[in-house]
C-alpha cells in the first residue's frame, strides 16, 4: 500500500475532509472512508492529531501477517496500539511527550481491560457475557 488516505466522510463541515494517514512514493494510493460520527469511540480525543483504532486496524488487517511486530515512532493517543493488541500483533512504540504518553496508557488499560482509574483506585469492567 502507497499512500493512506483516511476519507472522515464529513465533506464540507469546519474540519478537514480527510487526512494522509500514511505514505510511501513506491506503490498506490488507498483510501479508507470511516464517517467520524459512526467510529463511536470512548473517552472523547486525548491527542490533538488523534486517529481511529479503526483506522490503523483497516490498515494492519491489509498489511501485516500474522507473526509481524509493529513499531509507532510517534504514539500519541495510542490507537495503534490498540488496534495491534485487538488482532494480536507484537507492539513496540516511542513517545516523547510524558502526557501523551500517560493518556494513551490510561486508555489502553481501559480499552483492553476494562480498567478505569478513580481517586480510590483501579475498578475493573467485566461483562456477562462473551463479546
Amino acid at each position: 500500500m502507497g499512500w493512506i488516505v483516511w476519507d472522515k466522510g464529513q465533506h464540507g463541515l469546519t474540519m478537514s475532509d480527510g487526512e494522509l494517514a500514511w505514505s510511501s512514493f513506491d506503490k498506490a494510493l488507498r483510501i479508507i472512508t470511516l464517517n467520524r460520527c459512526t467510529i463511536g469511540e470512548r473517552g472523547g480525543n486525548i491527542h490533538r492529531c488523534q486517529k481511529p483504532v479503526k483506522l490503523y486496524a483497516e490498515i494492519l488487517r491489509k498489511n501485516a501477517k500474522e507473526g509481524d511486530k509493529i513499531f509507532d515512532s510517534h504514539l500519541g493517543s495510542g490507537s495503534s496500539r490498540i488496534a495491534a493488541y485487538g488482532l494480536g500483533f507484537d507492539f513496540y512504540a516511542t513517545e516523547i511527550d510524558e502526557e501523551y504518553f500517560e493518556a494513551q496508557e490510561e486508555r489502553f488499560h481501559r480499552e483492553c481491560f476494562g480498567e478505569i482509574k478513580t481517586e480510590r483506585g483501579t475498578l475493573v469492567q467485566t461483562n456477562l457475557f462473551d463479546k
